[in-house]
Parts: C-alpha cells; sequence; structure tokens
C-alpha cells in the first residue's frame, strides 16, 4: 500500500529546474532511500513533502488525502535538515522537547516522550547538557530525537550524516535501522552515499538531475539496475564499465568488451544498442595467478589497493587498454601493486547498456554460454 502518492511534481528556481514532472509512490512503513548526487532534486523532493517549499504544480497524495495546499504543521511530517543546529540556549532536553511545547503539549506528556524518545537513542543521560558539551554524534541523535518525538505519519531526513566521521556514521546507520525496525513508521531518507542506501533502506528512488531515474525494492534495484547511471552511480564500488560491441551469432550473439570477448547462448538484448556498453559489478570478478576456467579472462596489473576493514578494492589496468577496472575480494587477498594477475568473470554476471539512451539492454541470469 502506498502511503504517500506525488503526482507530476515540478519545481524551478528562476530558470534552473529543480524537479522536473516527478510522479511517484513511496510504501507505508517503510524505510525509503532517495539517492542521488548533490544537485539531483533530493532536498527539494524532502521540503515539498514536508511542506517547506511549494512545487509550481503537480499534488501530494498522503494517506488518501490530498495536503498539496496544506502548511508544514497540518501534514503530520517531521523533518530533519542536513544542517541539524541545535538550540545554543537550550539544553538536550528543551531541544528535544521544543515542538512539543509548541504544540501546546503537557509537561507529563512532554516529559514522558521526551524521556522515551531519548531512552530509545541512548541519550537519556545527556538531557541536562548543554549542546556545546556534546560530541558530533550526539548532536546528531538530539537532532534526530527533536524529530521523532512529535507523533508524525512520515519522517524525513535529508542527509543527516553527511557531516559526521566515519565511525560515527557506521554507528549512526545501525540505529536508523533499529528506528524503522521498532516503530515501524515510514521514513524517507535522502542520501548521496550508496553505502547507507544499500545498507539500511528497502526501498530505494535514484534521481539524477531533477528526475527520478529508478524506483524499485533496494536489493532488487542492486542486483539489476535498469539505467546505466544507476549502474554506476549506486554502488561501492559501482560497476565497471566497458564501451563494447555486438555480433551475431549462431543460437545467440557475441559480446566484444576489448579487453574480453565472449560468446552469449540465448536471450539477445531487448532492443538494438547504438553505443553499447558491458557491465560487471567489482565483486563478481575472480583474481588469480592463473588463467581461470571462466567464461571469459584477461590478464591485468594491480595497480593501487585500498582495504576497506574485511574486504578490499583492487584498481586493475588491463593489457593494452586504457579503462581502470575495479575488483572487489576479500581482505585476505594479497594485492600487491605491480603484480600481475588474471581476472575472470563470468556472462551471467554481465550486462548489456545503451550509452546513448541509458537503458539496460540485456542481463546475463540464467543463460547459457561460452568463451570466445
Amino acid at each position: 500500500m502506498s502511503a504517500i502518492h506525488l503526482e507530476h511534481i515540478s519545481k524551478k528556481f528562476g530558470r534552473k529546474t529543480a524537479l522536473g514532472d516527478i510522479t511517484v509512490d513511496i510504501p507505508e512503513t517503510t524505510f525509503t532511500t532517495v539517492l542521488g548526487p548533490p544537485g539531483a532534486g533530493k532536498t527539494t523532493l524532502l521540503r515539498i513533502l514536508a511542506g517547506l517549499e511549494r512545487a509550481d504544480s503537480g499534488k501530494i497524495i498522503m494517506n488518501g488525502v490530498d495536503v498539496s495546499q496544506r502548511l508544514p504543521g497540518e501534514r503530520g511530517v517531521s523533518f530533519v535538515a542536513q544542517d541539524f543546529a541545535l538550540y545554543p540556549h537550550m539544553n538536550v532536553f528543551r531541544n528535544i522537547s521544543y515542538p512539543l511545547r509548541l504544540r501546546k503539549t503537557s509537561r507529563d506528556e512532554i516529559k514522558r516522550k521526551v524521556t522515551e524518545t531519548a531512552r530509545f537513542l541512548k541519550i537519556d543521560k545527556l538531557l541536562d547538557r548543554e549542546p556545546t558539551q556534546l560530541s558530533g554524534g550526539e548532536q546528531q541523535r538530539v537532532a534526530i530525537a527533536r524529530g521523532l518525538v512529535k507523533d508524525a505519519r512520515l519522517y524525513l531526513f535529508d542527509e543527516p550524516l553527511t557531516n559526521l566521521d566515519y565511525k560515527i556514521r557506521e554507528d549512526m546507520r545501525a540505529e536508523f535501522r533499529k528506528i524503522q525496525h521498532e516503530t515501524g513508521q515510514t521514513i524517507v531518507y535522502a542520501t548521496s552515499d550508496s553505502i547507507e542506501a544499500i545498507s539500511m533502506s528497502e526501498y530505494l528512488i535514484v534521481m539524477n538531475e531533477g528526475q527520478i531515474v529508478e524506483v524499485g525494492k533496494t536489493t532488487e534495484v542492486y542486483a539489476a539496475p535498469k539505467s546505466l547511471f544507476t549502474a554506476t552511480y549506486f554502488g561501492y564500488p559501482p560497476m565497471n564499465t566497458l564501451p563494447a560491441k555486438l555480433g551475431e551469432s549462431e543460437g545467440g550473439f557475441t559480446i566484444d568488451a576489448g579487453i574480453f570477448s565472449v560468446n552469449i547462448k540465448g536471450e539477445k538484448p531487448r532492443f538494438k544498442c547504438s553505443k553499447p556498453v558491458a557491465a560487471v559489478r567489482p565483486e563478481r570478478l575472480v583474481l588469480a595467478d592463473r588463467k581461470p576456467d571462466t567464461d571469459a579472462a584477461f590478464s591485468a596489473k594491480i595497480v593501487l589497493s585500498d582495504v576497506i576493514g574485511s574486504d578490499t578494492i583492487v584498481y586493475l589496468k588491463p593489457e593494452n587498454h586504457p579503462e581502470t577496472v575495479k575488483a572487489f575480494v576479500p581482505s585476505t587477498y594479497r594485492a600487491l601493486p605491480g603484480h600481475r594477475v588474471w581476472v575472470g568473470l563470468a556472462s551471467r554476471d554481465l550486462f548489456i547498456y545503451d550509452a546513448d539512451s541509458g537503458l539496460l539492454a540485456w542481463k546475463g541470469e540464467d543463460v547459457g554460454s561460452g568463451q570466445a
């Protein structure tokens, strides 16, 4: 069931189009992430949902009611901005209770709600402190508590972790997952960080240049992006892409990506690609000292390795080719710069996109293959 329906929402600031004819549904009781680069329109979308900006055209339906013309306080929405500035003259308790005091909530109810929310976010020991006495992570928890303390049908978070260091962001991602899991509320969370989108959300809206590029369950979008933009943006690291040539073969077709070629037996691309692009996830590549028995393989030199916890991103330079290819392997793999390795891949892990339209033309799941 849809909690929110946006229909033909458009917004311009001067001559700049921030949102261009947006139509999308957001399911209720889900954690939905709006993912896209800076300037994609994420903040504008959330501010329009909150009633802080007025759309130039279109309608916003929440739980069957048109709220397009309603004031922010009449929408049942809570909004936490990227700049989570706390009121410096108020202690933590008064910062959290501020929206309740605006609603003239009773003292007993304010105390109950603030204490309950603070305990949930593990800041109940900080209620008497001033904002200047808090760490960055503690300040963020206070801002989130201020957003959660009032009863709302929809909670909006606009890149709330952007300005925090890595460890605090990691901890806060777990907090957000817990918030949605334990409260069952509808949360819309805007970010430019693929890791946040992958680790937290059930549902994903991908945006770019004021347009919605792709919508779906997060796991499904990751497994098979329908657009070249999503393939190259969503993921850490994102998909490898290589200009390719497609050819005819008996019972299928061939893919020539320069550094490898493969013969595909089975279904051909859905449409003719004017500029084919072959793509593969870094984690689907196999690194070996000897040529692996895979559908396709190529030789490459390790240029750089970047260890990230239990995993390593390996940057590879294929022979006689300008492109750099990334592999995502366990950190137990010894990735020595300058070392030459074989890189193997299965045709079932390949995708073909058309660079001109940006659309997915073919994916390699459940097809036969043969090495070429």
